[in-house]
């Protein structure tokens, strides 16, 4: 008798285990927010702008926005901030983010949908308006 013959499917154990863990990684991307590159959720983009910001990300924020965003919010030293929800806007939405101590307010304007994904297109400063 032959090792291939009692091992079921024909398949040696370790080349199963890789099967199973290529179709569980396969399921878990295919949904929506497990996804990495599709954001469903427009505040979701927001706050992942954000906590890129916060880190001195660029290869993360450029993830969620546009180059101009990355670099207009880069170009700025990261502060504490407060949400202050997002609103529809004529673009999309506009998520807003303040610094009652400065009288700062960054705004992030959300772009796209949920079947192609959300993402900032542009960053706006109250010091611009």
């Amino acid at each position: 008798m032959t090792r291939a013959s009692i091992v079921p499917f024909g398949y040696p154990l370790r080349m199963r285990w890789r099967v199973l863990a290529m179709c569980v990684l396969l399921c878990v991307s295919s949904t929506g927010e497990a996804q990495p590159g599709k954001i469903t959720d427009y505040k979701m983009a927001a706050q992942r702008l954000y906590a890129a910001w916060r880190a001195n990300d660029r290869k993360a924020a450029l993830r969620v926005a546009t180059p101009e965003a990355v670099d207009k919010l880069l170009s700025v030293k990261w502060r504490a901030m407060r949400s202050k929800g997002c609103q529809r806007s004529d673009e999309g939405f506009q998520c807003v983010y303040e610094d009652p101590k400065l009288d700062l307010r960054i705004a992030f304007e959300i772009a796209g949908g949920v079947s192609a994904g959300y993402g900032v297109a542009s960053v706006n400063f109250s010091s611009e308006e």
